[in-house]
């Protein structure tokens, strides 16, 4: 198996001393994520790690670096919706240029935001409720992600609700969207806070 191919590596007793490498839950606390979401990437054979003879697996510090920077480097903007309006509006925002990610759960929308580093994120309140809350809080207390937009989307007769308000005032929001958007809405919106 070549050295640098990304995915599961056997042990190797010659390699250099632990020092040079990590656990995925020591990857994850650099990064602001779970030990979990690394060896989820781990599996996908997205991050090249090696399973020692005793189960543990860890990753060489240059194939996290190399990890991180590739996707810090994006091609078309990719724009991440957390939510059952995924479904409603994807085919819409992909019709306007942009990759629209999918997630569901707050697990999925977190390692996505952090894997896929998409231009904004888009979180369906309607649908997730608390979780949606949830969602924008570990993404903003995660490194590698803690800059990006969030909008939020409430449902009908939501405008005056003072509460959700504050909420996304504390976690910096960059906008809250209310009742039945379109993909051009959200897009307008997210074009909008990037400047675009």
């Amino acid at each position: 198996m070549a050295a640098r191919r990304a995915g599961i590596r056997g042990s190797n007793p010659t390699d250099p001393s632990e020092a040079e490498y990590l656990s995925p839950n020591a990857a994850g606390r650099e990064l602001g994520i779970t030990g979990e979401a690394v060896k989820q990437w781990i599996y996908r054979r997205k991050l090249p790690a090696r399973k020692l003879s005793n189960g543990y697996w860890r990753i060489l510090r240059d194939d996290l670096d190399r990890f991180v920077k590739e996707r810090r480097e994006g091609g078309r903007r990719r724009m991440l919706i957390v939510g059952a309006i995924a479904d409603r509006i994807a085919p819409g925002i992909e019709a306007c240029g942009w990759q629209p990610l999918v997630a569901h759960n707050p697990v999925d929308a977190v390692i996505r935001a952090f894997d896929s580093r998409p231009s904004a994120v888009i979180v369906d309140l309607a649908s997730l409720g608390d979780d949606g809350w949830i969602v924008a809080e570990k993404i903003r207390a995660s490194r590698g992600t803690k800059g990006l937009p969030i909008l939020f989307i409430a449902a009908k007769g939501a405008e005056a609700d003072a509460e959700a308000m504050e909420k996304a005032l504390a976690v910096s929001a960059q906008g809250y969207l209310c009742g039945d958007v379109t993909a051009e809405a959200i897009l307008e919106a997210a074009m909008n806070v990037l400047g675009a």
